[in-house]
């Protein structure tokens, strides 16, 4: 995939996640406070989608790492939060019909997702954009109908 179609496809995925009521990293966070979704763009992997916990969890968990303590308490919570969300955010891209290997975890994270395009189903932004525009129609051709009535009075 080119760059461009890439960046399309990201905005779409945040889109669709935003839709679901998570949260969305910004792109420009770097200050690494945020917690939500991270979206971005590999042009030789596709688009790796992964869950941030909020910093405070994360800070706990770099500092059990740090001390060599993987199993402790932080880092245990910050991995069973990341798997849950990498299992929702799998359910909700499924069913807005990306595509991915739900086994392959890519070089980042195993809590990621590695979206490497997207299959042209009936999503629920198609039938959004269909009321949408046609209550458009409806709305402009009442607004006409009334301005041509004014008119005649």
């Amino acid at each position: 995939m080119d760059k461009l179609h890439l960046e399309w496809l990201a905005t779409r995925i945040r889109g669709d996640l935003a839709a679901a009521g998570l949260p969305i990293v910004d792109e420009l966070d770097v200050t690494g406070t945020m917690a939500g979704v991270e979206v971005q763009t590999d042009v030789d992997e596709g688009i790796h989608v992964s869950w941030r916990s909020h910093f405070v969890v994360t800070t706990v968990a770099r500092h059990e790492y740090a001390r060599l303590q993987k199993d402790g308490p932080g880092a245990r919570f910050d991995e069973q939060v990341c798997i849950a969300m990498r299992a929702a955010m799998a359910t909700i891209l499924r069913a807005s019909g990306y595509v991915f290997d739900e086994n392959y975890y890519g070089d980042y994270t195993g809590y990621a997702l590695w979206i490497s395009g997207h299959e042209e189903v009936p999503s629920w932004r198609d039938w959004h954009d269909k009321q949408r525009s046609r209550l458009s129609q409806i709305q402009y051709r009442l607004v006409t109908t009334l301005q041509s009535q004014k008119r005649e009075d």
